[in-house]
């Protein structure tokens, strides 16, 4: 019995956790974020999971998460949100219907470049440029 009782309150925990909605505010002064969409017809095009997995160190040297809201991308450094909150960054971000759009947000929260293909080495460089980067990078 205290057996069941256990696997009851796991069971209670682990959908809990499922639950609980990720929210890109969450992540304000401790990662970068790259929020993107896809268009239908350029999913095939861009390989974000591959891009990330050849920058590791870069990524991980700058603190960057990634939330694909297109729901399909997963792999290290993809955070999975809801549909819900996917919408909701779709209208906050004003990413145009049918339009591909890759948005870098700062650490503190702030909007700061908008491409319409991944280009990573380009982020990081925007990145580097920073105030807070620069900051990070002097041992500050």
């Amino acid at each position: 019995m205290q057996t069941f009782i256990f696997l009851i309150i796991i069971l209670i925990s682990i959908v809990n956790l499922q639950a609980e909605e990720i929210s890109i505010e969450q992540f304000r002064w401790e990662n970068r974020l790259v929020i993107y969409y896809i268009s239908e017809d350029e999913l095939e095009k861009y390989d974000m999971p591959k891009m990330v997995l050849e920058n590791k160190d870069k990524v991980i040297d700058r603190d960057m998460l990634f939330f694909d809201l297109n729901q399909k991308d997963k792999g290290d450094y993809f955070m999975s949100l809801s549909a819900s909150e996917s919408k909701r960054l779709i209208d906050k971000y004003k990413i145009e219907p049918g339009k591909t759009a890759f948005i870098l947000i700062g650490k503190d929260g702030g909007e700061k470049e908008r491409l319409s293909e991944p280009n990573v080495d380009y982020f990081f460089n925007k990145i580097d440029q920073m105030p807070m980067r620069i900051n990070e990078m002097n041992g500050l």
